[in-house]
């Protein structure tokens, strides 16, 4: 996939009690760069920055030089990302490239069952992955409550399983993969699109 991320977690009490339980992503205009953060808990914050790497890239991975890569490209941005990366220790981001995985041909195989990213990985665009593990458990749940043997379960629930989720996480993935391209070039499209959300 095209898309890094560089994702840092930080102590920034202000912030979080600033952003209470919002997500907050910026973009830029011409696209292929934005910068999203979300509160964890006891003054923690998750941020990252999602860049092409084609327009804009990351040449060392000291610290040093992932704090000017983000200050050159989103330094000036509005508040609270100044304050923000003032906040980041540069030694403890990641920098990967964000991935996807083509649904498997099944979820399940004898009697093992896959779930989550095992099963089907997502693009980080979606905010999908921990939200899509916790509903394949719940419908391994369901699935499984009304057979009454482990063979039931073997031969009837796993498929039960399989059936409830593979629609929904086959448009979550096609999901992702469009809005990977709306990043990378915001202009060719028309219009606003509903992102996938927590039920």
């Amino acid at each position: 996939m095209r898309v890094k991320e560089l994702v840092c977690l930080i102590e920034a009490p202000a912030i979080t009690a600033e952003l209470e339980s919002t997500f907050l992503k910026t973009y830029h205009r011409e696209g292929g760069l934005a910068l999203g953060m979300a509160p964890c808990g006891e003054g923690k914050l998750v941020w990252y920055l999602q860049y092409d790497p084609e327009r804009f890239d990351l040449s060392g991975t000291t610290a040093a030089e992932k704090q000017a890569f983000v200050a050159n490209l989103v330094g000036d941005w509005p508040h609270p990302i100044p304050t923000l990366l003032e906040h980041t220790d540069w030694s403890g981001g990641h920098v990967w490239y964000t991935t996807d995985l083509n649904p498997l041909p099944r979820f399940f195989d004898r009697n093992v069952v896959l779930l989550g990213d095992a099963a089907h990985a997502f693009l980080t665009f979606t905010s999908q992955g921990v939200n899509s593990a916790l509903q394949d458990a719940l419908a391994l749940n369901r699935a499984l409550a009304s057979c009454d043997t482990v063979a039931e379960a073997i031969s009837t629930g796993f498929g039960h399983f399989e059936h409830e989720r593979r629609e929904v996480v086959t448009d979550y993935l096609a999901a992702g993969r469009y809005l990977v391209e709306r990043f990378l070039a915001p202009n060719m499209f028309e219009g606003t699109f509903d992102l996938p959300l927590v039920k």
